[in-house]
């Protein structure tokens, strides 16, 4: 089946809005807005600038969107030949692009990059960026993954995520085809042990999505006005929770300084 005729087009407006909030968390963590008026953080309006929610929903919809169409064709998993080229076109998709970003940033700090003075005033954590120097040992250290808080590229951590669990996808929807009660326990017990089990959680929802997309269109269509309200309603309340969901599940801090910075919204720098 062709890209096209597997794109989902109402993804593309909920990726947009994602992109929005993380646009607006980091400008929120930038100014910090909100000295007087902490109680917005805990109102609905934190779904605008929720940065850490839409990580997760890009996440999940990189485990819906790679998964489905391993659901719906009939080619096999875990063919060598097939999975070599998924390999390299996952790679060849983020990589690249991530060392050029890399590499011009570097070359921008040092060519333009000057510290400036602001109303309102720049917050630590802004004042934190661009610090480095762009040696080599940066570069290696960023080019690999390596658990280094990135100064140029805050966000950076992000596509070490998504090239990781990319990568398990098919791994991951044979072990759902397997047992799919079993997949979910071992990982919501890897997200309480590892720094980056709860990012195995977020691609695994999405590859359950698509497992169930058939019974959950069916059963979303038997619904009233009313109950769709609520089914829609439902993730927004998830979300609210997310602030006692990131206090209670220690593998959501990554152990990098960035996770040590975080201000008294509980906003962590990405």
């Amino acid at each position: 089946m062709k890209e096209q005729e597997r794109r989902v087009g109402y993804l593309d407006s909920a990726r947009g809005l994602a992109s929005l909030a993380v646009v607006f968390g980091h400008f929120i963590l930038a100014f910090d807005p909100y000295g007087t008026i902490a109680w917005v953080h805990y109102s609905p309006i934190h779904i605008l600038y929720d940065g850490f929610a839409a990580v997760s929903f890009f996440f999940v919809l990189s485990g819906f969107i790679l998964s489905s169409k391993y659901f719906n064709d009939a080619a096999p998993i875990l063919d060598l030949a097939a999975y070599s080229s998924y390999v390299v076109k996952r790679v060849f998709r983020i990589y690249p692009l991530y060392i050029f970003l890399i590499l011009a940033s570097i070359a921008l700090k040092l060519l333009f990059f000057r510290q400036i003075s602001t109303t309102p005033a720049l917050s630590s954590w802004l004042h934190s960026m661009w610090t480095e120097t762009g040696s080599l040992d940066y570069f290696l250290s960023k080019a690999y993954f390596l658990p280094r808080r990135s100064t140029f590229i805050p966000q950076a951590w992000t596509l070490g995520i998504e090239l990781l669990f990319s990568l398990m996808i098919p791994l991951d929807v044979l072990a759902v085809r397997c047992n799919v009660f079993a997949t979910v326990i071992i990982i919501v017990i890897a997200m309480f042990f590892t720094t980056t089990g709860v990012f195995a959680l977020h691609f695994l929802t999405g590859i359950l999505v698509a497992y169930y997309s058939d019974s959950i269109s069916k059963y979303m269509s038997s619904l009233s006005k009313g109950g769709e309200m609520v089914c829609l309603a439902a993730p927004l309340v998830f979300i609210r929770c997310g602030i006692l969901y990131r206090n209670i599940c220690p593998s959501l801090e990554l152990q990098t300084a960035s996770s040590k910075t975080k201000n008294s919204y509980g906003l962590s720098p990405a």
